[in-house]
């Protein structure tokens, strides 16, 4: 019964800690963008505005680009069949800089391809500064 009593100042400390810092869902780095920028801008918080705004002036401003863009990638190597498709799946931002790629905090669309009846078969991601697409997977020989 102490061990209890004596952890309750603690626990209410954090408790108020926790309720007076900034909500991690509040900014959508390393989140999902996808489903928040299409939401109106009077509804969008301030982080995911800056992240349309941002989006809007790239190279890849659309999803329909981004598949594009993707597939010019992923047909060469492995190569696409009839039973697959391609789905952007994910907007997200660049948590470090990568060489010919995008810088941190840039914005990248993950599109998924899969394969009717076999599940994922494919991911590529897609910058929307530099227009690169990599892909991620089946990795390559």
């Amino acid at each position: 019964m102490r061990t209890y009593l004596s952890l309750f100042p603690i626990l209410s400390l954090l408790a108020v800690v926790a309720a007076a810092s900034p909500k991690f869902a509040d900014d959508p780095s390393g989140k999902d963008l996808l489903k928040a920028i299409s939401k109106p801008r009077n509804q969008q918080d301030e982080f995911t505005r800056k992240a349309a705004e941002k989006l809007e002036k790239s190279r890849v401003p659309t999803a329909k680009k981004a598949e594009s863009l993707a597939l010019g990638a992923f047909i060469p190597s492995p190569g696409l069949d009839a039973r697959e498709k391609l789905d952007v799946a994910g907007l997200y931002h660049v948590g470090r800089d990568v060489p010919q790629f995008a810088k941190e905090g840039d914005l990248f669309w993950e599109v998924r391809i899969t394969r009717l009846g076999s599940g994922l078969s494919g991911i590529v991601w897609v910058s929307t500064t530099t227009g690169a697409a990599r892909v991620l997977f089946p990795p390559r020989p």
